[in-house]
């Protein structure tokens, strides 16, 4: 789908007659707000009695370099030595920046398909033949998304630097660590709508998924525009119980729950 003609001056190099998708208009959105880069600032950091490996250790800095910087921002050298080790010792771990870059994203994959398919193993028959639990399973889901994303904001800007870089040696990332993801998601969201559980008011039911993480990520890296001149903190409670209800909403409406009809 075609989002936004791009603007050379804003895309910093791009190409002025590409299209973008819908990622890379709001990793612009998200890279253009400086306010909004500070917030997304690493907030946790291994605690120093706990047991970390170097390889985890590196794991953990380079997250935070390819997010910050990117693919080719990101300097081996520095990373070492933010992890406090030489560069023959980095690379006695890792082969390559590329191969470094394919490890962080790897692990971001492992999680989440750990925590999407701690929620969806439950959605047994019985559930999915039930709009109401149905239709709290998937809020649930998407709150502990959301959860994950504001614990962890490098999560976003990690993503948002990548839809821009576009890395060409590194093309099949999303393929190997997205597109499984969505395909869980939309799996299950299929199998509510042959038992009739939701009717889908749009047909493409590929684009309701894609589009919860450009929906969530612009407001973890935005937080909501006061219209005074700054952007609220996507951490603040009140926000983030203002977000939930805007996004539960949303998809009521695209997904369409049966629950009147279930009432009946």
């Amino acid at each position: 789908m075609d989002w936004l003609l791009c603007q050379g001056e804003i895309l910093r190099g791009l190409r002025a007659d590409c299209l973008l998708t819908g990622e890379i208009f709001f990793a612009i959105l998200f890279l253009s707000n400086e306010r909004s880069i500070e917030m997304m600032q690493p907030q946790t950091s291994p605690t120093p009695n706990a047991p970390h490996s170097t390889a985890e250790q590196i794991l953990d800095a380079a997250t935070t370099f390819f997010a910050r910087y990117g693919y080719h921002g990101t300097s081996i050298r520095d990373l070492a030595k933010a992890v406090g080790i030489s560069v023959a010792t980095l690379y006695y771990h890792i082969q390559s920046k590329e191969e470094l870059y394919r490890r962080v994203f790897q692990r971001q994959f492992q999680e989440e398909e750990e925590l999407i398919r701690s929620y969806l193993s439950q959605a047994d028959e019985r559930l999915i033949q039930n709009p109401f639990a149905f239709r709290e399973l998937i809020f649930r889901l998407m709150d502990a998304l959301i959860d994950r994303s504001l614990q962890n904001p490098d999560i976003v800007r990690l993503w948002t630097r990548r839809w821009l870089e576009k890395p060409e040696q590194t093309e099949d990332i999303e393929i190997a660590y997205s597109a499984p993801l969505y395909k869980l998601v939309e799996t299950i969201l299929e199998k509510a709508q042959a038992a009739g559980v939701i009717k889908p008011r749009f047909s493409n039911l590929a684009m309701i998924v894609h589009s919860f993480p450009w929906l969530h990520y612009g407001y973890v890296g935005f937080g909501q525009l006061t219209y005074q001149a700054r952007f609220e903190k996507p951490s603040d409670a009140q926000q983030v119980a203002q977000f939930r209800q805007f996004v539960r909403q949303i998809y009521s409406d695209l997904l369409n729950f049966q629950v009147e009809n279930a009432n009946s």
